[in-house]
């Protein structure tokens, strides 16, 4: 019986996945052609795109309906492994009272295939695999 248990562990915390919630917007501030000023406040906030958190499989039971956010689902992704995307970048010409909120990684969400772009507005959520990922990620600049 002690095995038994040892085994359906395992089995569980094999079929893992990651969901992130995903910024699905610019921010309304954002616009062509920003002076030096509105550039520096653009920065504290999230673009199109960004991956705001990373939640363990079955934490988020909600759909993001009607939000600024989008949720993905990493089918074999684990949380820890997941948890790499959260990595934000260096603070680049902020006072310590500003909070850079520009994530090292991003989904371009224009990459994306029609299909899955239709399914993100339609249902705001979607279930893609780790080569889906690899290839829908971009790394920013420093």
């Amino acid at each position: 019986m002690k095995y038994l248990i040892l085994f359906l562990i395992f089995v569980v915390n094999v079929a893992y996945s990651a969901e992130f919630l995903v910024y699905a917007k610019e921010h309304y501030s954002y616009k062509e052609n920003m002076n030096a000023s509105e550039i520096k406040e653009n920065k504290t906030h999230y673009k199109k795109g960004d991956i705001v958190l990373v939640y363990k499989d079955g934490t988020l039971k909600e759909k993001c309906v009607n939000s600024a956010f989008y949720f993905i689902k990493i089918e074999s992704l684990s949380y820890a492994d997941a948890l790499i995307y959260m990595s934000e970048l260096a603070s680049t010409n902020l006072t310590e009272k500003e909070y850079d909120r520009k994530r090292k990684y991003h989904f371009d969400l224009d990459a994306f295939s029609q299909e899955l772009k239709d399914q993100l507005e339609a249902d705001r959520e979607i279930t893609i695999t780790i080569a889906q990922l690899e290839s829908n990620v971009v790394t920013k600049e420093e």
